[in-house]
């Protein structure tokens, strides 16, 4: 039995979709001052052109879906660099979270990273992904990941 043309391209447009769609588009880095033995993190503030080890920063990353399908169940994932690592407060913080986004709509997530070495405004210090997502079409879709990422500089 042959697959049908028709199926065989509604396949490819979906492999398609996100690389042709969608848009991930990383915030400036903001630095968190914390007080040494803990305490309240002050506000953020902009980096200085550097970071510095263990100073703790985040950011946020815009993915827009630009298409007409309702992408859901999306995972991002955040990786390390060899300049910083991700930051979580709890063991719950480690485990992705999925989330949906209608046709021409926008969400922003918030990713915490801890410096492990001196940056000078040039360095990447993550890399986020679209790691997978279900189409309306009741069908799972899982990419590699790779085709859309951002890199994020401090």
């Amino acid at each position: 039995m042959s697959e049908s043309p028709i199926l065989t391209q509604l396949l490819a447009e979906l492999a398609a979709y996100v690389k042709d769609c969608c848009t991930i588009t990383p915030s400036a880095v903001q630095k968190v001052d914390v007080p040494h033995g803990g305490g309240k993190a002050g506000p953020p503030e902009p980096p200085d052109g550097k970071l510095n080890p263990g100073e703790l920063f985040h950011f946020n990353v815009t993915i827009k879906n630009n298409g007409p399908l309702t992408m859901r169940n999306i995972i991002m994932m955040a990786d390390a660099t060899t300049f910083a690592e991700r930051h979580y407060e709890s063991i719950e913080d480690m485990a992705p979270t999925s989330f949906d986004l209608k046709a021409n709509a926008s969400k922003s997530i918030e990713f915490w990273y801890r410096a492990k070495a001196v940056t000078n405004g040039t360095k990447v210090v993550a890399k986020v992904r679209l790691v997978s997502w279900c189409a309306d079409l009741d069908g799972p879709f899982a990419g590699t990941g790779k085709d859309v990422e951002t890199k994020i500089e401090a």
